[in-house]
C-alpha cells in the first residue's frame, strides 16, 4: 500500500523504543523504504 501511494519515508513515533519502535523501523528498511526515528517522540523504560 505504501509502495502503491508513492511513498518513499516512514516516520516512527512511540513508545517501546528498543521493542515495537526498533522492529519496525528495521522491518521497512529492509523493505527498501527510509526509516525516520523521531528521538524526541520516542520512549523507553529504560532510560540508561
Amino acid at each position: 500500500m505504501l509502495r502503491n501511494a508513492g511513498i518513499i519515508t516512514v516516520v516512527f513515533t512511540g513508545i517501546a523504543t528498543e521493542f515495537g519502535v526498533e522492529s519496525s523501523a528495521r522491518d521497512v528498511f529492509n523493505r527498501g523504504f527510509y526509516s525516520v526515528v523521531v528521538s524526541d517522540c520516542v520512549s523507553s523504560p529504560d532510560n540508561t
